[in-house]
């Protein structure tokens, strides 16, 4: 046994040493503050040898008492300690529950489970790539709170605290809740990967441990049981930081555990060594934060203070927040906690989620997200209870109806879910949208929507949950008892589009470890044995699920959806007015339709809403769009109206059914319609200005002064009018046209009224009259004319009846005074004066009420009466006049006669006394209450009316002070009252442009490239506000005009945020200005200052030298050309390209300077041998840069070379003639010796030609094709025999070659004819035996092949450095492949390197569009990464290496572009896109020296240098950073395969050109068979015969020249043709005749 003291005391204490397996025990003495720590080596002791040990070292007294714990405060027997392990602490207390009054160090050991490497393949967290991930990994963190707080009595609370704030230590996350904390062991079980709550040991002892042990099964499966694999914790703090720090506290535990992981220590003990999963648990007492030293972590003190007023606890400290992760969590603040508490929405409010209207929550509260930031930024705080837009609330809130149901499966999983019915309501979807989304779902054009419109946008119906929380990656479209049917269906189709779902599934069901996913939901759901039940209060029904939810949803859907029902279908038309050409056609037409409960039908006045302007008409029919032809529900559509009324409009309009005022009522649609009537033209109107009225038969004097006249246009009301009523075609103007004619003249004398003639009864005179009571009678006096007359001064009218005597009792129409006659047959008249005055029975009432002042103000009325809301309308009065308009005194009894409206009972004496009751105006502007003050008795009735309207307060020229735009809130006090309105200001009127971003100043640019950063520039207003007039031009312009500025678009208006970019592709001048132009006023914007530097590297002219002295001769070699590429600055560039050097030669007739003709190709060859016809006198030479990058290349020289022809050396016809073959007949087509023969010298090789084009010595006309006939018809020869004609050209100097052709002579024409079919069997014989040669020929090709093919295929297999990533998608549509797989490299040390510093981006998928991308990830499920070609935007322009700006001298390690060494087999252009965004820049050098000295001579020149990697594996970061584990690639084995590989050798290449042989001969195996077939074939019975029928041919042929003759004649033309075109020939004989018959052909 051995014994160390820690700390001080280092002595070891060895009383014996033993061989057994160490178990050191750590023992601090924390009797005080100030005891000892000493680590004991336990091997074989019991407990009693070990406590004998403690209290011998520790000096411990026998009468003192002490206890030994553990850290989590178990107090040690002799079990206990039998189970200690090597490395645990011991606490050395006074009493078990003893303060703790020092810290103490545990060490534990945290080696990965198992389970790493079983669940290895799982469907990891950082999936969610390209989403946002934060959320969902802030959730991880509040899983393990929910859980840790399951336990917890009251309320369960959980913080989570974002400290930004610079002043508190660096930025900081910080996880807060009160729930049972965690022990040692326990926390030690956390920081195991992989160790989930199935397998993990939570006590130190095996009496207290306990397996896991499943909760019991609760309503929708909410039982907090939602931390289990141990994996989703660790991923998630190292997912939002690089280093967390543990805090906890135990329930009934004085200690608090801290435990620290951190990335910076996992590198360190890697680099060092070390047992990478090892640490401490800080042990120590409750608010004691005197460990924590560093000032980055300051705000660890104020978190450790709140510790002594909570009992359990655990907080989550994640620190080395990224930048980005840092401004998600600020700037999107709304978005991620909305997010957040859609995950948790029913752990936090409940069973049935957050009902607005009936609120209930759960005893879970999220209470505080809050977010800190630097002041003097306020501080952000939310209650996920208080989020009201988060899809579930959003979801319960709008639906009308549910349906539950529930789903067993045979493995024991269960699943509640719910549907419900958002429906439709008039005009609109209540289907929420996202509020995630920019924008819900498009809408059809003019906010149309037709059957089958989908409300939900297609989204699937049901949201996922897992034990209560959301799984959010997993969402589910329909079951088969509730999707979509496809045709026939008792709803209409869109109702299906208006359900929205929840799934409720317990841990039966497998989810990822990140729980993003569930890995079997659907594929349990969907099997046959599934039992889907429904709920009905609670209790399952064994119904068919189907049935029930088909009734369920007509039962929506008809008593909720507020939809329209088509009705009375009568054809399909085309609306040739719609703008877009798809809208046009089909529209089905109706008579009427079905909406809310009303009928519209054809022909009835509808009024519209909401549109401008309002119109009011008959319906014409109602429209529909799609190819419908019965009645049909839809949720929406079009009515079409006639205009009314028809004098003003004249014309149809349609507009939206939803628009239909459903409110409005035939008699107010007609009401309106008569108003506009009345303002039609009704009269015209005379008036006589100065008096001078025309009198009826006036008779005037011609040329009489007539007038003047005023003549006005009156409607219906009597008004004056001078324009017809404003209609869609405006307000048209009215013209008046003044005829003197007869015909006027007459109209104009009649249109004086005359004298009363007669008169008629306008009423029908009543058939039935009582005595004793009054009726009326209306006399219209007329003239003679039928014209309305005056009544005459003395009008008395007579009134008579028989048989009665009526009393007369009517009104007098003539005047207050008249005599009227009662009369009848046979009894003399009685006459009686009656005097007509004003009854005393009331008439009029009026309302007036009296000011301060004692001034009376009447009330029209129906008068509107503005008051002071929320005041007392006091001293309001009455009076009552009677029919002389005379007042009528007040008493009782008009008193009770009186009414008001506004209260019940009133004060008889105040009525008395002509006062009404005060009126309490109401409180609310938006009320206008109708008041009735009415007097009613036997005699009368009359009332008065007003309306009283709140009076408003005017605010008017609010003006804001010079500020930012935002919300601001606007406080207006009114005594006791108060209110606020929020406006939002913008930013003032345009006034100035700035530049946002851009290049880095000051800007070099290379003459005639671009800018690769392209300029933003920012719309502002006078204050320096960003201004969004889309109205503003932003232009870029020159200040000088030898600016040369090249850019996509020159001009263009700003976007929405006022904002314009700017990609300059090419300059050439000293600066830019931008400017702006609103409404023609120029904007002033900002210059931009740059300096144009030449390029060396650009090439700019061409410098060609060459000896003009020399005589270029046709087929013989160009003289030799030295050739110059010189760049901007004037000197020559090294290393060029010969590749990009071109010669192109062409005719010309004269020495101008003509472009190539059409056809002209690029050679290498710079031959005149091969491309000259040697009659060319002159020949052009131009040589040409052909470098295609940008900018373009250089004019090339031109040279005009003079060819002069070679020596000839032969004279040869065009093309070879046949033997001619004559005879001595008289026919001359028998004679012709040659016909139509063309001869031409030849000179230098015999691939080219110069045409003859001079004449002869003997005057032959070689300038043309020529004939030779023998003549005359009897001329002397040997039958048989064959001649020679010789064909030479004599002159001085001349040793041309004859041409000789050979013919022969036959006396008859019989023997002719037979010797020429000889002749064409000789020739096709010769044919015969070209072809047998040429079958030859093949067969020596095809052996050569064979063995090129052999030599192919042993270097196709041998062993070379291939890409290993599996490629499934390679060749699909829109697929390129994987990026390992798109390139090659050369050299190994360049492969690595590369490949290391991309690796991962290796086994990222490219394809060509987004579309693909979408699939392919849809596909997989998120896991594979994409990228689409057509997101990625690359530079055009090819900037050169940095160095090549910097004028400094070419620096040592061979800089490239790492991009320029991949080598692309397929899709070239694509490839180079792909990687130029990759790689970027990227520079290659030799070695780490290198790089650092290019990297210093860059900067040092005020460039910027980008990354740099070196042949041996470095890397130099674009910030400078080089060293470390992290800048240095592995080994290329270590790469395993993820490297790019290497191209074939050159010969490959050279080898492969043989495919077109390989095609031709199918391929090598093919190509050796037919080699075999052929050998076999030659060797075989056929092929002997063939050549045996040769050799027959070949002797048939040896007889026929035998028979043909041997004698060869030589005919030399020496001399002359004469114009009677016969040939005068020497003939001369050859070696095989004897001199005698030479002699004598000779004289014949």
């Amino acid at each position: 046994m051995s014994l160390e003291r820690t700390s001080d005391d280092a002595r070891l204490l060895a009383p014996f040493e033993e061989t057994r397996a160490q178990k050191r025990i750590s023992v601090y003495d924390r009797r005080s503050i100030d005891g000892e720590a000493i680590i004991v080596e336990t091997s074989g002791l019991d407990y009693n040898q070990f406590l004998r040990f403690i209290t011998e070292v520790l000096i411990i007294p026998s009468t003192e008492r002490f206890v030994l714990t553990t850290t989590d405060r178990t107090v040690l027997d002799f079990d206990k300690f039998q189970e200690l392990k090597d490395g645990n602490t011991l606490h050395l207390m006074q009493t078990e529950h003893q303060e703790l009054p020092a810290a103490t160090q545990e060490q534990i050991v945290f080696t990965p489970h198992y389970d790493t490497l079983v669940r290895s393949g799982m469907y990891e967290y950082y999936a969610s790539e390209g989403q946002m991930a934060l959320p969902y990994a802030l959730a991880e963190l509040i899983d393990n709170s929910i859980s840790a707080t399951a336990s917890s009595q009251g309320e369960r609370s959980i913080e989570l605290r974002l400290l930004f704030d610079d002043t508190l230590g660096k930025p900081a996350v910080v996880f807060v809740d009160n729930g049972s904390g965690m022990t040692s062991k326990q926390l030690n079980n956390w920081a195991v990967y992989r160790l989930s709550k199935y397998t993990r040991e939570d006590g130190k002892f095996r009496s207290d441990r306990q397996g896991y042990i499943r909760p019991e099964d609760v309503s929708r499966s909410i039982n907090s049981d939602i931390s289990c694999f141990g994996v989703g914790g660790k991923q998630a703090i190292f997912y939002i930081g690089n280093s967390t720090r543990m805090i906890t506290r135990p329930t009934g535990s004085p200690d608090v555990h801290e435990l620290i992981l951190s990335k910076e220590d996992f590198e360190s003990k890697a680099m060092n060594n070390e047992d990478i999963y090892s640490g401490f648990i800080h042990n120590r007492k409750v608010g004691d934060s005197s460990h924590v030293q560093k000032e980055c972590e300051c705000f660890l003190h104020d978190l450790i203070a709140e510790e002594t007023k909570k009992g359990s606890f655990t907080a989550v400290v994640i620190t080395g927040i990224p930048p980005q992760h840092a401004r998600l969590l600020k700037n999107d603040f709304d978005k991620w906690t909305r997010e957040l508490a859609h995950i948790y929405h029913y752990y936090i409010h409940g069973l049935n989620g957050n009902d607005l209207v009936h609120p209930l929550h759960s005893n879970i509260n999220i209470e505080q997200i809050s977010l800190r930031e630097k002041p003097p930024r306020c501080p952000r705080l939310v209650n996920l209870r208080e989020v009201d837009n988060d899809m579930q609330t959003l979801y319960i809130n709008s639906a009308a109806d549910t349906f539950e149901f529930k789903a067993c499966t045979p493995s024991g999983g269960t699943v509640d879910g719910v549907l419900r019915y958002h429906p439709f309501l008039y005009d609109r979807e209540t289907y929420p949208q996202d509020p995630n989304t920019q924008q819900g779902k498009t809408a059809l054009r003019d906010g149309e929507s037709g059957a089958g419109s989908q409300a939900n946008g297609r989204r699937p119906i049901f949201e996922c949950f897992w034990n209560g929380r959301l799984i959010p990656y997993t969402t589910l479209s329909e079951f088969e008892w509730c999707k979509r049917p496809g045709k026939q269906s008792t709803v209409p189709l869109e109702c299906y589009s208006r359900l929205s779902g929840v799934l409720f599934a317990n841990d039966r069901f497998q989810v990822s470890t990140n729980k993003l996913t569930f890995i079997d939901l659907e594929l349990q759901l969907q099997k046959n044995d599934t039992i889907f039940t429904r709920i009905v209060n609670g209790q399952e029904q064994r119904v068919q699920i189907k049935r029930e939810f088909s009734q369920w949803l007509t039962g929506c859907h008809e008593r909720l959806d507020k939809q329209v029902h088509f009705v009375g279908f009568k054809e399909t038309i085309t609306r040739a007015e719609m703008q877009s050409k798809k809208m046009q056609y089909p529209w089905a037409t109706f008579s009427s339709i079905e909406w809310d409960n009303k009928t519209f039908k054809t022909g009835q006045l509808v009024k519209s809403l909401r549109t401008q302007p309002i119109m009011y008409g008959y319906i014409v029919q109602f429209l529909l769009y799609g190819d419908h032809d019965s009645d049909i529900y839809a949720t929406n559509g079009k009515v079409e109206i006639s205009l009314e009324p028809k004098e003003v409009y004249d014309e149809c309009r349609t507009f939206l059914i939803s628009k239909i005022d459903r409110t409005a009522t035939n008699a107010s649609i007609q009401k309106f319609i008569d108003t506009e009537m009345n303002k039609m033209p009704d009269k015209l109107q005379l008036v006589w200005p100065e008096g001078n009225a025309l009198s009826e038969n006036a008779v005037m004097h011609a040329g009489a002064r007539l007038g003047p006249l005023k003549v006005s246009i009156l409607n219906k009301k009597g008004e004056e009018i001078a324009r017809m009523p404003p209609s869609n075609h405006g307000a048209r103007k009215l013209v008046m046209e003044l005829q003197l004619t007869f015909s006027v003249y007459q109209h104009i004398r009649r249109s004086k009224k005359g004298k009363a003639e007669r008169f008629v009864v306008e009423a029908a005179f009543p058939s039935t009259l009582r005595v004793g009571v009054a009726y009326d009678m209306v006399l219209t006096l007329l003239d003679a004319f039928d014209h309305p007359a005056p009544a005459p001064p003395l009008l008395a009218p007579e009134l008579s009846c028989r048989c009665v005597c009526v009393p007369f009792n009517n009104r007098c129409a003539c005047g207050s005074c008249g005599r009227c006659s009662q009369s009848q047959k046979q009894v003399s008249a009685v006459w009686k004066e009656l005097i007509v005055v004003p009854s005393t029975r009331v008439s009029r009432l009026e309302v007036y009420f009296q000011d301060a002042g004692g001034l009376d103000s009447v009330l029209r009325n129906e008068e509107q009466v503005e008051w002071k809301a929320g005041d007392l309308l006091e001293n309001l009065h009455y009076r009552l006049y009677d029919e002389g308009q005379r007042l009528l005194p007040l008493d009782q009894h008009t008193a009770r006669s009186m009414k008001v409206n506004w209260l019940a009972e009133v004060n008889l004496e105040d009525l008395a006394r002509g006062k009404l009751p005060h009126i309490q105006v109401p409180t609310q502007v938006t009320n206008k209450p109708f008041y009735q003050i009415s007097y009613k008795d036997q005699r009368a009735s009359v009332d008065a009316s007003f309306i009283l309207v709140s009076k408003d307060v005017v605010v008017r020229g609010v003006r804001f002070s010079p500020g930012q735009p935002g919300p601001r809130e606007l406080t207006f006090t009114l005594r006791r009252f108060t209110g606020r309105v929020k406006v939002m200001l913008t930013a003032g009127p345009p006034a100035t442009l700035q530049l946002l971003s851009g290049p880095q100043l000051p800007l070099q640019v290379f003459n005639g490239q671009g800018i690769p950063s392209p300029f933003l520039i920012q719309l502002c207003d006078a204050w320096g506000n960003p201004s969004p007039d889309k109205r503003v031009v932003v232009a870029l312009t020159s200040s000088s005009p030898s600016l040369e500025v090249k850019c996509p678009v020159m001009s263009k208006p700003v976007d929405r945020e006022g904002k314009a970019s700017f990609s300059v592709k090419r300059i050439a001048g000293p600066n830019l200005e931008f400017r702006g132009l609103f409404n023609q006023r120029p904007i002033p914007g900002p210059s931009i200052q740059l300096t144009v530097v030449l390029d060396p590297s650009k090439p700019a002219r061409l410098v060609v030298d060459y000896d003009t002295n020399t005589i270029c001769l046709a087929g013989e070699a160009l003289p030799v050309f030295s050739v110059s590429v010189l760049s901007e600055e004037g000197g020559p560039i090294r290393n060029v390209n010969p590749a990009a050097l071109s010669m192109m030669l062409w005719r010309i007739e004269t020495t101008s300077l003509p472009s190539p003709p059409s056809g002209v190709g690029v050679s290498s060859i710079y031959d005149l041998k091969a491309n000259w016809d040697c009659n060319c006198d002159k020949g052009l030479c131009k040589y040409n840069w052909l470098d295609l990058t940008p900018p373009p290349a250089p004019p090339p020289p031109q040279y005009v070379l003079d060819v002069v022809p070679n020596e000839p050396i032969k004279l040869a016809p065009d093309s070879q003639p046949t033997t001619p073959i004559v005879s001595n007949v008289e026919a001359p087509d028998s004679r012709v010796l040659v016909k139509d023969l063309s001869l031409r010298i030849r000179v230098g090789p015999p691939a080219a030609a110069f045409s003859l084009t001079h004449g002869l010595a003997f005057g032959l006309p070689f300038s043309r094709a020529f004939s030779l006939t023998l003549r005359p018809w009897n001329s002397p020869g040997i039958d048989g025999a064959e001649y020679v004609l010789v064909f030479q050209i004599i002159g001085p100097g001349i040793t041309l070659a004859p041409y000789l052709l050979p013919f022969r002579f036959y006396n008859d024409a019989e023997n002719q004819k037979l010797m020429s079919e000889l002749a064409r069997k000789k020739d096709r014989l010769s044919g015969d035996l070209v072809k047998f040669k040429e079958y030859s020929k093949n067969l020596e090709d095809l052996t050569a092949l064979s063995e090129k093919i052999a030599q192919f295929n042993r270097i196709s297999g041998e062993p070379r450095r291939t890409c290993t990533i599996a490629d499934p998608y390679r060749g699909a549509r829109d697929v390129l492949g994987k990026v390992g797989q798109l390139a090659l490299v050369e050299d190994d040390a360049s492969a690595r390197v590369i490949s290391w510093h991309i690796q991962g981006d290796m086994d990222c998928l490219v394809t060509v569009t987004t579309a693909a991308a979408r699939q392919v990830y849809d596909r997989t499920g998120g896991a594979q990464q994409v990228l689409p070609l057509d997101s990625i935007y690359v530079n055009p322009t090819d900037r050169p290496l940095p160095h090549l700006g910097c004028r400094t001298p070419t620096p040592p390690g061979n800089p490239v572009f790492a991009r320029d060494l991949l080598i692309y087999p397929n899709d070239t252009e694509s490839c180079m896109k792909v990687f130029k965004n990759l790689l970027g820049d990227t520079i290659l050098i030799d070695d780490l020296d290198a790089g650092n000295a290019y990297r210093k001579s860059v900067v040092q020149s005020n460039r910027s240098c980008p990354t740099i990697l070196t042949r041996r594996g470095e890397r130099i970061g674009a910030r400078g950073k080089f060293g470390g584990a992290q800048n240095r690639a592995p080994a290329l084995s270590a790469l395993q395969g993820r490297v790019f590989g290497a191209p074939p050798p050159a010969l490959y290449h050279s080898l492969r050109d043989l495919q077109g042989y390989l095609e031709a001969f199918e391929a090598s195996r093919e190509a050796k068979e037919e080699l075999n077939a052929h050998v076999q074939k030659l060797q075989s019975p056929e092929n002997m015969k063939m050549n045996q029928a040769m050799d027959e041919n070949k002797r048939k042929l040896t007889e026929i020249e035998s028979q043909l003759g041997r004698l060869v004649v030589k005919l030399a033309a020496k001399t002359i043709i004469t114009d009677l075109g016969w040939l005068v020939a020497k003939l001369a004989f050859n070696d095989y005749f004897t001199p005698q018959t030479a002699s004598s052909l000779a004289r014949r």
